[in-house]
């Protein structure tokens, strides 16, 4: 999953890129499942998310999955 979700900078800012980009559906959402890991242990409110689907069919059980978890609200 690392190779997946990571921060990146820009502009001086701390930002999560989290690249879905040609994932399966069961794939986007596994890594969907992971992005609360890096979230949760950023103070509340400080992390800003960048995602990228390019290429990546979405699932209900994608949709669903990135409902559930905090890091995509």
């Amino acid at each position: 999953m690392d190779e997946r979700i990571r921060f990146i900078t820009h502009e001086g800012k701390q930002i999560l890129l989290v690249d879905f980009t040609n994932c399966p559906a069961r794939e986007v959402e596994q890594v969907a499942r992971h992005v609360p890991n890096y979230v949760t242990v950023q103070p509340r409110g400080s992390v800003l998310v960048l995602a990228d689907f390019t290429g990546a069919p979405i699932d209900r059980e994608a949709i669903r999955a990135m409902k559930e978890k905090r890091g995509f609200r």
